[in-house]
């Protein structure tokens, strides 16, 4: 397991596991990492971003977390369903996955609260969503052992 540091640590073995979904054509890949770019700008946290064909959209290797999107599907989702409830069902699926300080990732709300986009941005962020292809549904018994045991507890 990575140290402890304050709060929640995940292992980083994640890193070394194959892709969500087959590696994204360079069309997802450049598309996917336009949006990280144009999100993330100005953003100062310790936050890396990583794409389903593995390549590094935004932050550094060691960063303190690191948002591994393993369905371009879900960054797509998140674009046009800018909500809570979707990064939940997209991290509960598998579909994004969080490796070292959890808490880092609730830093971003802050930033994303205060994203003051012109239209003709909010315009290109939807053209560049679109132009990704939707999630793809995982199977229950393909959900990753610890976030399987989260949906059958909530289903009590």
């Amino acid at each position: 397991m990575a140290p402890m540091r304050q709060g929640v640590t995940l292992d980083r073995h994640e890193s070394h596991r194959q892709p969500y979904r087959r590696a994204a054509p360079d069309r997802w890949s450049s598309a996917a990492a336009r949006i990280v770019s144009i999100v993330l700008e100005g953003y100062q946290g310790d936050i890396a971003v990583r794409l389903p064909d593995g390549r590094l959209a935004w932050g550094a290797k060691d960063a303190d977390c690191t948002l591994l999107f393993r369905d371009p599907g879900a960054l797509r989702e998140l674009v046009l369903h800018p909500c809570l409830s979707c990064l939940a069902d997209c991290y509960l699926s598998g579909a994004i996955e969080v490796e070292g300080e959890l808490e880092r990732v609730f830093c971003l709300g802050t930033h994303f609260i205060g994203l003051d986009l012109s239209l003709a941005t909010r315009l290109q962020l939807l053209r560049l969503a679109l132009s990704l292809p939707a999630r793809v549904a995982r199977a229950s018994q393909d959900s990753p052992p610890a976030r399987a045991g989260i949906s059958q507890n909530s289903a009590r």
